[in-house]
């Protein structure tokens, strides 16, 4: 123990004279964070959390559930709850299981079973959809308490796909890369420029109801993420809007049309559209108008 204690100390030290030398770089936060942890600092580790997340966004979902494991462990559900509504739409719909979990089990400490058992519903269900008999069979060990609740069929909600699908084909059919404005106005989702990281860099992310949108302005790329719970866009939705050409039976497809392409990453519940990335390029690398083969 004090030989761990030890390499904690040294691994604080060597973290204050990075964060010295490099005071922008959210990961040596993080990894200072990490040890107060093991430290039993846990104040000053959601400091520092807090401080890696802020310099750096794409540390946010790992130290917001770092620090739900921490206000867990205090007891203070409230903040557990508020902190998971920190994390970013896409890594929530990556990490749903573990997300939910701790949602659910905060939900319950705080004596809110009702919705707790909503939460534990929707995640069943996405297990089965998904035919995760793994996590299924988790889920049920680690909340017994629902092991009573009747089985429920999952029904697809589709009220908001023919809006997703309207916004891709527009997308879609547009000659040349979009404008912010014309991507807002496209998708309904409000873009906020992103911190750049590097020279050059000109991003763009937004988060809206069923959608995350992130450009890159600079290669010239948009990505649609749907979340596949809340808006089911099945891969027969997407033929059907025309917006693909050829077999639907894989999980990553393509086309390529004038001077824009896009490929489609199919997965999950409903087997449905997870993410669309449309790359404008330049003609130089366009010879020719092609349909991609399925990945």
């Amino acid at each position: 123990l004090q030989l761990e204690v030890l390499d904690q100390l040294k691994a604080i030290k060597k973290c204050d004279e990075s964060i010295k030398a490099f005071p922008g770089v959210g990961a040596f936060y993080l990894d200072r964070a990490n040890s107060r942890v093991i430290m039993r600092e846990p104040v000053k580790a959601i400091v520092d959390f807090n401080k890696a997340a802020a310099l750096d966004p794409t540390l946010q979902s790992e130290c917001s559930f770092s620090c739900v494991e921490i206000y867990k462990k205090q007891g203070k559900n409230e903040l557990a709850l508020k902190e998971l509504d920190k994390i970013p739409a896409p890594a929530v719909w990556k990490s749903d299981q573990r997300y939910s979990c701790l949602r659910i089990r905060a939900l319950l400490d705080l004596n809110q079973k009702a919705t707790a058992q909503r939460e534990y519903i929707k995640l069943r269900d996405l297990c089965r959809a998904r035919k995760s008999d793994r996590n299924l069979a988790l889920l049920k060990a680690s909340f017994p308490e629902f092991m009573a609740l009747p089985t429920l069929e999952l029904k697809a909600p589709d009220t908001a796909v023919p809006k997703v699908i309207s916004a891709l084909k527009t997308l879609t059919q547009l000659t040349s890369f979009p404008t912010i404005a014309q991507i807002e106005d496209t998708t309904g989702v409000t873009l906020n420029r992103k911190k750049p990281q590097f020279e050059g860099d000109d991003r763009f992310d937004g988060t809206k109801d069923y959608l995350y949108v992130r450009v890159d302005q600079k290669n010239k790329k948009v990505w649609v993420f749907v979340n596949g719970y809340e808006c089911a866009v099945s891969r027969q939705a997407l033929l059907d809007g025309l917006l693909i050409v050829g077999d639907a039976l894989h999980k990553q497809y393509g086309t390529s049309n004038d001077f824009l392409m896009c490929n489609y990453y199919c997965d999950g519940v409903y087997d449905s559209l997870k993410m669309c990335l449309m790359t404008w390029l330049p003609p130089a690398r366009n010879v020719q108008k092609s349909i991609m083969p399925p990945h």
